[in-house]
């Protein structure tokens, strides 16, 4: 084949522009320590780049941003627990305390304020909030637990009254004892008639809501519910039953609250217990279950709200128009799955959150308002018994004296009985305090081993961002050093080329003849 200057022209000049492009391609990496500048140069190499970019994005959303969020939400959680643990463990100290009888009324009645305070902070811890997310809410996360201020109730032109149904159980009635009668001064009265109003003490099956100070009529109904679903409603009507059972209301003055007839269950508005006489009492033990629901329209401040327990509806009342009132209801659902979760892994989610009524009982606030009514009993007798005093002191009659010295020993025996029942509540304040610390425990432990779910899923993802940094910077840049002898060495090999091409060039035939 003849070969022409012109071909021998035109291949140098194509290897002397592919030794140019090949050490513009080298000069590139060399000053960017990229492998490519556009995907066209090397498509696999482009194409992992993505990948890794991708799985590093996301690996760094979880690890930086997601998991630290996740651990602050579950940090002020456990911190509100833990406390909150401690509390109780100090509640159930000065209960046992209170239960001995050594402790003078003095004594108890300061255990009582520390108790109070006590219970106070228990509360007001569980009110704990995450960035102004309240952290044992549910998803109603902007809802405070508690109410910030007292309701004044209907006494408002604008009010609202909630319908709580409070689910129980026959394990929540409690066998209590009472004082029965008691001794009232009459200035005619005798010594014998003082002595035949002796006090006694008797039993009865106690179930306390959560809540007392309910509105008047405030428990509607009472069901009873078996496993089957077969349920007994007992209201205020005997003939709504075909058992004949009964509601009915007494107030806390009453000298006969405390008892109920056999088909009777008593409520108590002012407290909040239910008194269950001795055939309806049988029946809840044959169907456990035991539903109540009631109206409670003035709250306390610190009360718990009983939409983050309960199902419960509200009806809002605006009466600032008394010609056109208005109401608004709303239905709150019973509050048993309400899980917060964080995405901290490619298709993973964690729970972060912890319902209140999962990791503490109201239980406790109605101890401490029982115990607190036992010591006031208590305390009126001390008054009782100081009148009684008075009136011996200025007195010269024999029969009198006679009557009113009868009169201060009814009282003291009468103090007496209250002072055991004062006692007795503080002992089963052991067991409800015991019962709390326990589902407190659980919810501490439950949250635990997520918290290490999470530490095992940060641990595992800081490993893979580190993985992947070092996959991506494999797959996206060279090493300085090779770049670098890639680079001259291309130079070398582009130069050798242009001066082989201007010894060729200069040939002509002239150069021949």
């Amino acid at each position: 084949m003849r070969v022409t200057n012109r071909m021998m022209t035109t291949n140098m000049l194509s290897n002397i522009n592919r030794n140019k492009q090949n050490m513009d391609t080298l000069g590139n990496q060399y000053s960017t320590q990229q492998k490519i500048q556009r995907p066209s140069e090397d498509p696999v190499v482009a194409v992992r780049s993505l990948k890794y970019r991708t799985q590093l994005s996301e690996t760094t959303q979880y690890v930086e941003k997601n998991i630290p969020d996740a651990f602050a939400w579950m940090d002020v959680t456990e911190g509100a627990m833990k406390e909150i643990n401690s509390m109780i463990t100090s509640i159930n100290t000065y209960c046992n305390q209170g239960s001995t009888g050594t402790l003078e009324i003095k004594d108890r009645n300061s255990i009582i304020e520390t108790l109070t305070q006590y219970r106070d902070h228990v509360y007001n811890l569980a009110n704990a909030d995450y960035a102004g997310r309240y952290v044992f809410t549910g998803f109603r996360t902007d809802t405070s637990l508690l109410f910030s201020e007292a309701t004044n109730g209907t006494a408002d032109k604008t009010y609202t009254t909630y319908t709580i149904k409070e689910e129980l159980t026959f394990n929540d009635i409690s066998n209590t004892t009472y004082v029965k009668g008691g001794v009232t001064y009459a200035a005619n009265k005798t010594a014998n008639q003082y002595a035949s109003e002796a006090a006694t003490t008797g039993k009865c099956q106690k179930l306390a809501l959560s809540y007392g100070k309910l509105d008047t009529n405030g428990v509607k109904t009472v069901t009873l519910t078996d496993k089957a679903g077969n349920s007994i409603k007992i209201t205020t009507n005997a003939a709504d039953n075909a058992d004949g059972f009964v509601l009915k209301k007494k107030s806390m003055t009453a000298a006969d609250k405390y008892e109920a007839g056999a088909n009777e269950i008593v409520y108590i508005e002012e407290t909040g217990e239910l008194i269950f006489g001795e055939n309806v009492s049988a029946k809840a033990l044959d169907y456990q279950k035991i539903s109540v629901e009631y109206d409670k329209t003035k709250f306390e401040k610190g009360d718990i709200r009983p939409e983050h327990y309960f199902e419960c509806k509200t009806t809002y009342h605006d009466n600032t128009d008394p010609a056109n009132p208005t109401t608004k209801v709303t239905n709150y659902t019973n509050p048993a799955v309400q899980k917060i979760e964080y995405e901290v892994n490619f298709s993973q989610k964690l729970t972060v959150n912890t319902l209140a009524k999962d990791a503490f009982p109201t239980s406790i606030r109605t101890k401490m308002d029982e115990i607190i009514r036992a010591v006031n009993e208590v305390f009126d007798m001390d008054d009782k018994i100081s009148d009684a005093n008075k009136l011996l002191e200025g007195e010269t009659d024999k029969a009198k004296i006679a009557a009113l010295t009868e009169y201060k020993e009814q009282l003291t025996n009468e103090k007496t009985l209250k002072e055991k029942i004062l006692q007795e509540a503080f002992g089963s304040a052991l067991t409800t305090t015991a019962k709390a610390q326990e589902q407190v425990n659980v919810a501490v432990s439950n949250h635990g081993s997520r918290y290490l779910r999470l530490q095992m899923t940060e641990s595992r993802l800081s490993t893979q961002k580190i993985d992947f940094t070092e996959m991506l910077k494999t797959n996206d840049c060279v090493e300085l050093e090779d770049a670098i002898i890639n680079y001259k060495s291309a130079e070398i090999i582009y130069n050798a080329s242009l001066n082989c091409a201007s010894t060729v060039v200069k040939n002509s035939l002239l150069d021949f003849l």
